[in-house]
């Protein structure tokens, strides 16, 4: 993880807080990239800075890496998921492998070229990789975090600032929804702040010194994580981890 983190705040009020009386022990931040996807997470009832998760399927056991490929390969046979992420070999022109698919996923999004998959195959595509990131997380957690079948975690993803569209991004909080809050009852996906959010703050030239952790602000990559303070009042950290990887 580099050493630079941004932080955005946003205050939830008393009010809101008391009407939902779910409240997080884990929250997990989700930024899905065109290229790569970076995940980390804080856990109560510290709410440390975020923790990247950097050991993915296909690395070995001393390769650490703070994203992993967005991409998935198929079965040809089957249509069942064979790989993803670092397992795909991408360099292999003769394995069904989704990537880029993120694009396919804004209903006005108009590919150059002929044949691209439509925005049903995307959502598809995308549908079956949050799977394979939930997936991997909770196995993770549950070699690393005590007694983690009981905890409630909360999975946080954030959306480009061109998804504009309500529906839109209705529609991926339900794919989410179904990738997610249906497999464990103490698990729940939501979608946090967009990139014009997060700008707003920078506009608003502030930083912020949270536990040691310099607010340096760079709007243009993605959010990535957060984190909760309990007592009923909830301030919700959304950081993002800069890397020399494309997005």
């Amino acid at each position: 993880m580099s050493d630079k983190e941004v932080v955005a705040v946003h205050k939830q009020t008393f009010g809101e807080v008391l009407d939902d009386e779910w409240c997080p022990d884990i929250v997990v931040g989700v930024d899905f990239g065109m290229t790569y996807t970076g995940v980390a997470y804080s856990s109560a009832p510290e709410w440390l800075p975020p923790k990247t998760i950097q050991r993915w399927p296909g690395k070995l056991p001393g390769e650490l890496a703070n994203k992993v490929p967005t991409c998935i390969e198929y079965s040809p046979e089957s249509r069942i998921v064979e790989r993803w992420g670092f397992q795909c070999d991408q360099e292999d022109r003769s394995l069904d492998i989704k990537e880029f698919f993120k694009l396919h996923l804004a209903p006005r999004y108009r590919d150059e070229y002929f044949g691209g998959p439509s925005r049903q195959e995307a959502q598809c595509w995308f549908h079956d990789y949050i799977q394979c990131i939930y997936e991997h997380v909770v196995s993770h957690f549950n070699k690393t975090i005590p007694q983690f079948a009981s905890r409630r975690v909360e999975f946080l993803f954030s959306v480009p600032t061109t998804w504009k569209d309500v529906r839109m991004i209705e529609e991926t909080r339900t794919l989410l929804e179904r990738a997610i809050n249906t497999k464990e009852p103490n698990h729940r996906a939501s979608i946090g702040l967009t990139e014009a959010e997060a700008a707003a703050v920078y506009a608003g030239n502030e930083h912020y010194q949270v536990s040691g952790m310099s607010g340096i602000f760079d709007a243009a990559p993605m959010l990535i994580s957060t984190a909760y303070v309990l007592l009923r009042w909830t301030i919700q950290f959304l950081s993002v981890i800069l890397v020399e990887e494309p997005r």
